[in-house]
């Protein structure tokens, strides 16, 4: 169910609340990752075929989606630390392209951002944020190479582990990041850049 806002002088306040509306099920990807047997690169990359499958996402896809990239999280580091991995470098690659998959597909449909409320959208935006550190954490974490680099479009993300030297980014507008390792210690670090977040922050259908 939808709801508008009617504010002083019969004038509508900003976009419907549309965060009830959804068109994809997600029930079935949470039952597929708490199976025992669950690969959640694979439950994703299912869920993903889905989604691009619609011209048009309801908002409150937007909130299930984010729900399953969290769980498929917690499932994929319940597998990484419980050794149920073959390849713990390949696993969590596999993982971190099909979590940057999804973040991209439903970050490059701004229009539909614009049925959640404000509050909704920036608490939404921070758990993709949030989730996406923490699956360069964990890819970090479990690899035994020293550079990934990724870009699916709307998502860019570069992760550099036991550098020595200095690290650079530079994202899709040219501009560049450049860190320091402290001293003669090793270190690792994660970037990442994102196209359209200021256009859905903005209520703005390009970028």
């Amino acid at each position: 169910m939808a709801s508008w806002e009617c504010g002083f002088g019969g004038n509508w306040v900003d976009f419907p609340d549309l965060s009830n509306c959804s068109r994809i099920d997600t029930n079935q990807a949470i039952e597929e990752l708490n199976q025992p047997s669950s690969v959640p690169s694979d439950v994703l990359g299912k869920l993903y075929q889905n989604v691009t499958n619609e011209s048009n996402l309801g908002s409150g896809d937007i909130k299930n989606l984010i729900n399953v990239l969290e769980e498929a999280l917690k499932v994929q580091n319940d597998r990484l630390d419980n050794a149920q991995a073959d390849n713990p470098t390949d696993y969590a690659d596999s993982f971190t392209k099909k979590s940057l998959e999804m973040v991209s597909e439903i970050l490059e449909r701004p229009q539909t951002w614009f049925g959640l409320p404000q509050d909704t959208k920036n608490d939404e935006i921070t758990k993709v944020q949030n989730n996406l550190d923490q699956v360069a954490k964990s890819l970090l974490k479990n690899t035994d190479q020293n550079e990934h680099s990724y870009n699916s479009g709307g998502v860019v993300l570069k992760v550099l582990k036991n550098f020595e030297s200095q690290a650079d980014f530079v994202n899709s507008n040219g501009d560049q990041i450049s860190v320091k390792a402290e001293g003669q210690l090793e270190s690792s670090i994660s970037f990442l850049g994102f196209t359209s977040l200021a256009c859905i922050i903005d209520n703005r259908f390009e970028w």
